[in-house]
């Protein structure tokens, strides 16, 4: 299913990299300071296994919004262009050497809990 709207796609993205227990997740608006994208997301997989599976769920689970994908988890960094949203699935080493989050800085934090989509509980949870 194709989703339009760019702020549905980041709770997507970012739902799904917190299920897959992806580590110190940022989500930067950088609509402001370049034309590139609205949003970049930014993550941190333990292992290149770890890295490899939070960027097949969001390709499975995401396949209709993927524009393109770059980089191998070998490489420590894949990106995912999810239009409006990418993507950034760093090893801490790469993350680390790359710093976004310190290159945007004048972008808008954006508060990751209130992206997370909670899955409701069932009438056996209750």
């Amino acid at each position: 299913m194709v989703i339009n709207d760019e702020k549905e796609i980041l709770k997507r993205a970012v739902t799904l990299l917190d299920k897959k227990k992806a580590n110190d997740i940022v989500v930067m608006n950088i609509e402001n300071l370049t034309i590139l994208t609205r949003y970049f997301v930014v993550c941190t997989g333990t292992s290149s296994t770890q890295i490899n599976a939070l960027a097949d769920e969001i390709r499975e689970k995401m396949a209709e919004n993927v524009v393109r994908v770059e980089g191998k988890e070998a490489s420590g960094w894949i990106i995912i262009d999810l239009g409006g949203v990418m993507v950034h699935i760093f090893s801490r080493k790469m993350r680390d050497f790359y710093a976004l989050e310190h290159l945007w800085e004048g972008a808008e934090n954006i508060a990751v809990d209130e992206l997370i989509e909670k899955e409701e509980k069932s009438q056996d949870e209750v």
